[in-house]
């Protein structure tokens, strides 16, 4: 908690540390989703589902066919050893 600036601790409700590996995003978000954090991978597949499922609409937010190729590209990959051009990237995803 001591990480946080003290401005921010009062709206903090819980801290969670998840794995420290190049999926830690995923991780903490599965985790916050209540899927637990092994479960990064269904994030994933669950994004690249959403992206597929609407891309005229992230064409909106992306600005570019390319970008939505390349935010599409970085979430292909479900095993461990993600390379770092697969890391998720705030605020992109």
């Amino acid at each position: 908690m001591t990480q946080f600036p003290e401005p921010m601790r009062p709206f903090i409700i819980h801290v969670k540390d998840v794995q420290a590996d190049e999926n830690y995003r995923f991780r903490a978000l599965a985790d916050m989703l209540g899927f637990g954090e092994d479960r990064w991978a269904q994030i994933r597949r669950d994004m690249l589902q959403e992206i597929n499922a609407y891309p005229h609409l992230y064409l909106g937010v992306y600005g570019t066919a390319e970008r939505v190729e390349e935010i599409r590209q970085s979430l292909i990959h479900f095993e461990r050893g993600t390379p770092y051009a697969k890391w998720m990237v705030m605020p992109y995803m």
